[in-house]
C-alpha cells in the first residue's frame, strides 16, 4: 500500500504577508488604472496554489512520486540511498539517489517519511550527517 506525505509548506505569516502584498498591487493598478499588472500577480498565485496541492507518494515497491497540482508527476525509480543532513537547510535535508542522479525534497514530516522508506526498501542505503 502506497503512504502520501504532505510537503513541507510555508508560514501563516508569510502567506498573510504575500496576500497583503498582493491585495497593495492590485489596488494600486486599478488606482492608475494600469490592467497588465494583473499578470504579474496571476503567475506566482499559480504558482504557490501547485505547491500547496502537492504531495509525495511513496511506493510498495520503494519508488517515490511526487505529484504537483498543475505540473504533473516525478517518478523517482531506483533509489540506492538516503541522505538526512540535519546542518542542512531545511528545504535540502534529505536527498535520495536513484537510477539517474538524485533529487532533494522535503516532506512535512521527516522522520515519517524515512521510516516509511525504510519499510518499504530495505536495500536502501541510509546516511545520517
Amino acid at each position: 500500500m502506497e503512504r502520501t506525505f504532505r510537503v513541507r509548506r510555508v508560514s501563516y505569516s508569510l502567506i498573510l504577508l504575500t496576500v497583503l502584498c498582493i491585495a497593495l498591487i492590485l489596488w494600486f493598478a486599478i488606482k492608475i488604472d494600469r490592467y497588465t499588472v494583473f499578470i504579474a500577480v496571476i503567475v506566482p498565485f499559480g504558482l504557490w496554489v501547485d505547491q500547496l496541492l502537492s504531495k509525495i507518494m511513496v511506493q510498495e515497491n520503494g519508488d517515490v512520486w511526487m505529484k504537483r497540482g498543475f505540473t504533473g508527476v516525478v517518478r523517482i525509480y531506483g533509489i540506492s540511498k538516503l541522505v538526512y543532513n540535519k546542518k542542512a537547510w531545511a528545504s535540502r535535508q534529505i536527498t535520495l539517489y536513484h537510477t539517474k542522479g538524485y533529487i532533494t525534497i522535503n516532506p512535512a514530516d521527516k522522520k515519517a517519511f524515512i521510516a516509511c522508506m525504510k519499510e518499504h526498501n530495505p536495500l536502501l542505503e541510509y546516511v545520517e550527517k
